[in-house]
């Protein structure tokens, strides 16, 4: 039994990539059907940390 533990807002990420790589009838989730679930999270330290970049997470997903 594993004992790691996650966030919600990791937990949700982690389930919106699965969704996202069974959307696209992919047999995994791999780094991008994650990196869309972390930007597209409404909330999320990496909308946020990206806004202080100057960059636009909307733009970004978009292109994802």
């Amino acid at each position: 039994m594993s004992n790691v533990r996650f966030t919600e807002k990791s937990q949700e990420a982690l389930l919106n990539a699965q969704r996202a790589a069974e959307d696209s009838h992919h047999s995994g989730v791999e780094g991008l059907h994650l990196l869309e679930a972390l930007i597209g999270q409404e909330g999320g330290i990496v909308p946020l940390a990206m806004r202080g970049a100057g960059v636009d997470p909307k733009a970004v997903h978009s292109r994802v």
